[in-house]
């Protein structure tokens, strides 16, 4: 626990290194502060850990392929030249589509799985700090663009 508590006071400070970091060691920082941060808003007992992990661990490598599926797609789709074809546009749109159901029900489907080895207040808290941590690693990386400063006026923060 002390480590824990230890490793979350430096949390600031490391985050900013992540972005750094060579793109696998990037990875591995990425997933090591995911592991901490979660561990400590879940406020998750070793046991409850022991458990929770491997089912996350899934979950999250699940998830990933299919936003990389959904990555390749719209890569593939700003690769052509000219103007696509509308046929091209609504499979693009279709397959899109697919995609997002395919990660509504991979969400759905560990849903009933965190059931399984965690009680519903922590199951609310892992969807919290999921948003808190993409919004945490999105504000260094923003701050980082930005050398540190403020949004920008017309800048890459700006809403519209």
């Amino acid at each position: 626990m002390k480590h824990l508590l230890i490793l979350l006071m430096l949390l600031p400070l490391l985050a900013p290194r992540l972005l750094h970091a060579q793109p696998q060691q990037r990875g591995e920082r990425i997933e090591a502060l995911r592991v901490s941060f979660y561990t400590h808003e879940l406020d998750l007992t070793p046991a409850e850990a022991q458990v929770f992990w491997p089912v996350f661990n899934e979950y999250q490598d699940k998830l990933d392929a299919i936003q990389r599926k959904r990555n390749e797609l719209f890569r593939e789709g700003r690769m052509g030249t000219g103007a696509p074809a509308e046929k091209d546009i609504e499979v693009m749109i279709v397959e899109s589509f697919r995609l997002e159901q395919e990660e509504l029900d991979l969400k759905q489907q560990y849903f009933k799985e965190f059931q399984k080895v965690l009680p519903m207040q922590k199951i609310g808290r892992l969807y919290q700090a999921e948003r808190k941590f993409r919004l945490m690693l999105l504000k260094q990386f923003r701050d980082r663009q930005q050398g540190g400063k403020g949004p920008q006026p017309g800048g890459p923060g700006r809403r519209f």
